[in-house]
């Protein structure tokens, strides 16, 4: 009887933590501009200055970052609903992941993709320069 007791508290106290969970959720856009880079042969470096802007609806400390590094690019905590731009040069020849983590839980909040795209691509065989008829 008491483990039984004791068993229906745990269970209703972790349902509590889920619906507290699911009556707060983490509100979040991020946004960049522009979505893409264009490079002309594919393998080659694009170079590019982007705009990244979020809003975060909820409290708590968080981070920016690319995937590029593991270093965040912008960190800050907040009381209240927020919202952040940042500038970021790109130099990369594959798609990048910008994203928003949770400090304390690291937990991925928002992610978005600038992607690289070339204007041709690399072929397997190389072309003569010149021809002789």
């Amino acid at each position: 009887m008491y483990k039984l007791t004791l068993l229906s508290v745990l269970f209703l106290t972790s349902l509590n933590d889920i619906s507290s969970a699911f009556a707060n959720p983490i509100s979040t856009q991020l946004h960049v501009t522009p979505t893409r880079c264009v490079a002309l042969h594919q393998g080659q470096t694009c170079y590019q200055l982007i705009d990244i802007s979020w809003e975060i609806t909820s409290q708590g400390s968080y981070c920016l970052f690319i995937s590029s590094t593991k270093q965040a690019l912008n960190c800050w905590q907040q009381n209240t609903a927020q919202h952040g731009t940042y500038q970021y040069d790109v130099q990369s020849a594959k798609d990048v992941i910008i994203s928003i983590k949770n400090m304390q839980s690291e937990q991925t909040i928002a992610q978005m993709r600038f992607e690289i795209a070339w204007v041709y691509s690399q072929s397997q065989q190389r072309r003569s320069s010149w021809r002789l008829f």
